[in-house]
Formats: C-alpha cells, sequence, structure tokens
C-alpha cells in the first residue's frame, strides 16, 4: 500500500509540474506572438524607410545634374557678356 502512495505522490507532482509547464509555455507564446508582430512592424518600417532614402538619393542626383546644368549654363552666359 505504501508503494501506492508513493507513485500516487509522484504521479500528482508529475501533473504539477507539467500544469506549471503548460502555463509557462502559454505565456511564452503569447509574448511570440507579440514579438513577431512587433518584428513584422519593425521590417515594414524599415522597407519604407529603404523606400525613402531611394527616392531622396534619386532626387539628390536630380539635384547634382540641375547645379551641373547650370554651372554650364553660367559658363556660357559669361562667355557671350
Amino acid at each position: 500500500m505504501m508503494w501506492y502512495l508513493t507513485i500516487t505522490h509522484s504521479l500528482q507532482t508529475a501533473k504539477l509540474k507539467v500544469d506549471s509547464y503548460d502555463a509557462e509555455i502559454s505565456s511564452m507564446k503569447l509574448e511570440i506572438k507579440d514579438l513577431s508582430h512587433k518584428l513584422e512592424a519593425a521590417n515594414a518600417q524599415a522597407h519604407s524607410f529603404e523606400r525613402e532614402k531611394k527616392r531622396l538619393d534619386q532626387v539628390q542626383e536630380r539635384c547634382k545634374i540641375a547645379e551641373k546644368r547650370v554651372t554650364t549654363a553660367t559658363d556660357i552666359c559669361r562667355d557671350k557678356a
């Protein structure tokens, strides 16, 4: 009969541990889900910033070309003056 009590106690202890692990895993799953959403949002924002940087780089290149044209036009006007 003593062995039965020992086994029962061991099973109860194991069940409590499993329940505790289940609660911990559930909590971690929620945290992973939350972090996953935050990562997706951060990635979307990073892509947005990359697109904006590309657009600004294009604008900067057009400005450089315009500056060269202005310099050329200024030089031509000076030569004619």
